[in-house]
């Protein structure tokens, strides 16, 4: 599981093995 934040949208996103989502703050 990878999680990666955007710097510039403030967009997190979450990668896992099968699938990934976005989680928006």
């Amino acid at each position: 599981m990878a999680v990666r934040r955007s710097p510039t949208t403030g967009i997190l996103c979450v990668w896992t093995s099968d699938f990934f989502f976005f989680l928006f703050y």
